[in-house]
């Protein structure tokens, strides 16, 4: 049997880390609490809970983002077309290979853009 799970980011800054995920996955700003919803109900929850310490290494577990469709050409745009929007949320890029854009989201979480 599957279960169902959540995310949980520890975070020094719940109100940049909830408004970046929420704008980097399209969710609307309605009740950015610290918990963003996937308002169709496939994805995981995504949890922030404040903590006092800073990140202090990479992380073990990172998320991929998938944005981009089947066909070469088309993924490629798709996922050009994507990282502006997280840049503009306060996000950086690490490093780009072929299949995927490695970006560092406001604390310093990775992700990969795919």
């Amino acid at each position: 049997m599957a279960y169902t799970f959540h995310v949980t980011f520890d975070c020094h800054d719940l109100g940049v880390m909830t408004r970046f995920w929420a704008i980097e996955q399209g969710i609307p700003p309605e009740g950015w609490h610290g918990t963003l919803v996937d308002p169709g109900g496939t994805g995981p929850r995504l949890f922030f809970q404040p903590v006092p310490e800073p990140k202090m290494a990479k992380n073990r577990v990172h998320l991929d983002i998938v944005v981009a469709g089947a066909s070469s050409a088309q993924r490629d745009e798709q996922i050009e077309a994507h990282v502006p929007r997280c840049i503009e949320a306060g996000a950086t890029v690490l490093s780009r290979s072929a299949d995927f854009v490695v970006m560092a989201d406001p604390e310093g979480n990775e992700l990969c853009i795919q």
